[in-house]
């Protein structure tokens, strides 16, 4: 690979008068980034930073801040001499302080970017080849379940959901990842393979197992290789459509998975609400082993909306459903629902308006048993957000917003919040 000479790039001849209209922070690093890219090398990143307060509500009030650097490579395997192949490696680090955790004390936490031990971590190190012209994808490696299954749809160049930031909602719906380790998400990652295929136009089945290993949320597992700690294999599938015509597009999927790891009862569960007062009546409990954990989600999102000679502004609308099996699952089930509006005001193209609004079911058997330890009794809690995201260039997006959340944790006694957002998004 025979790459020009570039000027370095000093104050002299870099020209920064339209650093906003760059695709992204870094620019074109003097034409050597669209070269590299010629020769199937990628390079990603991105700073995101989630800054919220809560003046009402909670255990509480105060603000946290946290945020995550992530840097990543596509490299075509046609460097090499290998058509239809990919190497994909990203790492992130995250740090920072969580308001849910430390202010709120609620299960759908406002900041999604805070979690996985906050510290830096092997998020993707894998192969993945195409084969059939496209019809086939397999993947392979040190991968996350999030990124295949019940995973965010697109929509306008971007992952739909995280047009929010709270956890409910960005990424995917947050059931599976209580409710199971096997069901990895970003930015975490663990050794799996899964292969997608399109049997017929608009139609796919994809299918996936992973290793199962508790200890990955661990801050010191961050760069972890090793399969000592595994504890079973955690298997999924899902099918899809796409439907529509015209730019009125949609996606409609359903999946389901199960964990053949060995499973503590719900009863376990209660640790979250652990006193000094309760805690012999905890440990008196009957907590059992169970063999295997299941789960699924229905998933829904339409265009209905797109305004005239501008398929770059319209409206989308978007629904999911996920449960998970009542012996063992902290979340019995979960819904979410909203509407993203890309293109605001005349020549705001590019700016969105989002609505969003879930709910989380404690499972009803801790009912009764909160009941006979002196916990308070859980039920559900629900979330609404509200943000405005402001498109300042390609690669920086302010996004100011408000949230609500009922019942924190499912628990009456906690007074509801009114959080205060603003997430940033800066592409490298």
């Amino acid at each position: 690979m025979a790459l020009a000479q570039q000027a370095p790039a000093t104050p002299a001849n870099l020209d920064l008068s339209d650093w906003l209209d760059w695709k992204t922070m870094t620019g074109d690093w003097r034409g050597l980034r669209p070269e590299l890219a010629d020769e199937g090398i990628v390079f990603r990143g991105h700073y995101v930073n989630e800054t919220s307060g809560n003046p009402v509500g909670g255990h509480e009030q105060g603000g946290a801040s946290t945020g995550e650097v992530m840097l990543g490579t596509d490299i075509d395997s046609q460097v090499i001499g290998w058509q239809g192949g990919t190497f994909h490696l990203t790492l992130t680090e995250r740090a920072g302080s969580s308001l849910s955790k430390d202010k709120i004390g609620n299960v759908l936490t406002v900041q999604e970017i805070y979690g996985d031990g906050q510290t830096v971590r092997l998020t993707e190190l894998s192969f993945e080849q195409k084969f059939f012209g496209g019809l086939m994808d397999v993947e392979a490696g040190h991968i996350n379940v999030e990124n295949d299954f019940a995973s965010s749809p697109v929509y306008f160049g971007g992952a739909l959901w995280c047009n929010f930031q709270n956890n409910a909602i960005c990424g995917t719906p947050i059931a599976a990842p209580n409710n199971t380790s096997g069901y990895v998400a970003y930015p975490a990652s663990n050794w799996g393979a899964r292969i997608k295929t399109y049997p017929v136009p608009n139609v796919y089945v994809e299918a996936g197992s992973y290793a199962v290993d508790p200890t990955l949320n661990d801050a010191r597992n961050g760069l972890k290789l090793g399969i000592n700690g595994t504890t079973g294999v955690f298997t999924t599938a899902e099918t899809g459509i796409t439907v529509g015509q015209g730019g009125y597009l949609g996606n409609y999927r359903i999946g389901a998975y199960y964990d053949n790891s060995d499973a503590k009862s719900v009863a376990s569960q209660l640790t979250r609400y652990a006193t000094p007062e309760n805690s012999a009546q905890l440990m008196a409990l009957p907590i059992e082993e169970r063999a295997g954990r299941y789960g699924g989600w229905v998933i829904a999102d339409q265009t209905v909306q797109l305004d005239q000679g501008n398929h770059q502004r319209g409206t989308v609308v978007f629904a999911a459903l996920e449960w998970g099996d009542k012996a063992t699952s902290f979340l019995n089930w979960y819904g979410e629902a909203g509407l993203v509006r890309q293109g605001t005001l005349p020549g705001r193209d590019k700016d969105t308006i989002a609505l969003g609004m879930a709910v989380a079911s404690i499972n009803g058997t801790l009912q009764g048993l909160e009941q006979r330890v002196g916990a308070p009794t859980s039920v559900q809690e629900y979330m609404a957000e509200l943000n405005y995201g402001i498109t300042l260039g390609p690669w920086l997006n302010l996004r100011p917003g408000l949230q609500y959340i009922w019942h924190p944790s499912g628990i009456n006694e906690i007074p509801n919040a009114l959080v205060l957002d603003l997430k940033t998004v800066i592409s490298f």
